[in-house]
Order: structure tokens, then C-alpha cells, then sequence
């Protein structure tokens, strides 16, 4: 007994095209599949504003007030950590003074008011061996 899949009337090459077309959907979804699946697993780029605290689009005196409050343990509607250590060694009083020369046109050692953009790591393997360089 014989199975046919395709009708009698196609021709050997119409068959063969739509054996190449299939083998190419395949081929593109997988693509995709993969490409989903190395952007999700790694994460997108984030970005804030370097000083603005209070994630308003600006930076402002509202901010230290905002890094004040937190510092003393009082609740902030909004906050974001990255953007509030200005000086990257962790949130302190100083981030805040930092915002305030900022703000009154004093000079200072970060790039306060500009965006910063992270880009999303890999995580490590904590099994991996580390690459020794050949001397």
C-alpha cells in the first residue's frame, strides 16, 4: 500500500520547493527560538540618570531629600539605589552633598545628570574553571 502526503498532480520540482520552503520556516523558527531565548536569558540594557533618585527624568534638590529619607530609614514612593549612588561605593550622605553641589553649580568628580547605561551579564557558572593564560 502507498502513502502519499502530496497530491499526484505536483510536479517533482513544485515538491521540491515546498520541501525547500518548509526546510527554510524550520530553519527561521528555530532562529528565533534561539535568539528569544539568549535575550531573555541575558537580560536587557537598563538605563537612569545618574543622581536623579526619585526616577522623575531629572536631577534635583528632591533627590538628597529622597536619599536623606532613606538613609534615616522613612519611606520613599520611588527609589532607585543605582541611580541614587552617585559615587558607586554604596548609598551614604555623601551621595546626597554630591547632588547639592550638583544642583548649586559647584563642581563634581561624577557624572551627575547623565545616563547611564548597564549592560546585562551572563551569569557565571560557579563550576566554571578560570582561563589560565599560557606564559
Amino acid at each position: 500500500m502507498r502513502i502519499s502526503y502530496f497530491n499526484e498532480n505536483f510536479s517533482k520540482n513544485q515538491v521540491n520547493d515546498m520541501n525547500a520552503l518548509k526546510n527554510t520556516i524550520i530553519c527561521l523558527l528555530l532562529t528565533t527560538l534561539l535568539v528569544s531565548v539568549l535575550v531573555f536569558s541575558v537580560g536587557a540594557a537598563t538605563q537612569y540618570i545618574l543622581g536623579d533618585a526619585d526616577r522623575d527624568g531629572a536631577v534635583a534638590t528632591t533627590d538628597a531629600t529622597v536619599i536623606q529619607r532613606r538613609l534615616t530609614g522613612m519611606t520613599t514612593p520611588t527609589f532607585d539605589e543605582k541611580a541614587a549612588d552617585v559615587d558607586g561605593n554604596g548609598l551614604d550622605i555623601t551621595d546626597a552633598t554630591f547632588i547639592l553641589r550638583y544642583e548649586t553649580l559647584f563642581d563634581v568628580p561624577y557624572p551627575i545628570g547623565q545616563t547611564v547605561t548597564v549592560m546585562p551579564t551572563a551569569p557565571r557558572d560557579e563550576y566554571e574553571l578560570p582561563i589560565i593564560p599560557n606564559k
